[in-house]
């Protein structure tokens, strides 16, 4: 029980925004739990309070430097390998869908724009994503920088067929 009583430690210090306690906690937590499925837990809540910790204060993203983001892209990968060895339900998985989500984030801002769609596009594969339509339309501006025209044109017309419409008169213009 060790491992679950520092996981759920770790927990009230993230609520309590204590970044730095809950992530020595959630560590300890990864080094004490024996079962994988605790290790899925602990390491995506690792990876989501680093992230947390780190953008709350970094306002202007050309702050940040290329070693910070390697390590949250690390944690999150770490998680999502936790999570491919797991035996948890497909229905289980998709509570930790937002590692993609921010993976998608850190490899744009670092401008690894393929990886970034890679994420982007594992993300919005559920439809019923909270950011899915953000996220469709962010495909499809990305798609902008290195795909041929006919396949933006399509990324757009997914966005306004499935998206919210929030950024339709855009997408038209684009």
């Amino acid at each position: 029980y060790k491992g679950e009583t520092l996981f759920q430690l770790a927990l009230v210090y993230k609520n309590l925004e204590k970044y730095t306690l809950a992530n020595k906690y959630f560590n300890e937590s990864l080094i004490n739990s024996n079962e994988i499925v605790d290790k899925v837990k602990s390491s995506y809540w690792k990876s989501e309070t680093a992230y947390l910790a780190f953008f709350k204060n970094k306002i202007n993203l050309k702050e940040i430097k290329k070693k910070d983001i390697e390590k949250l892209i690390e944690n999150f990968n770490m998680h999502l390998n936790f999570l491919e060895k797991s035996s948890l339900k497909q229905s289980d998985k998709l509570k930790f869908i937002s590692a993609n989500l921010r993976l998608g984030f850190l490899y744009e801002t670092s401008k690894r724009n393929l990886l970034a769609l890679n994420f982007y596009n594992k993300y919005t594969f559920y439809s019923g994503s909270k950011y899915f339509s953000d996220i469709l339309y962010r495909i499809a501006y990305l798609k902008e920088k290195f795909e041929t025209p006919e396949n933006t044109i399509k990324s757009y017309l997914k966005y306004i067929k499935e998206g919210d419409g929030k950024f339709n008169e855009e997408a038209y213009l684009r």
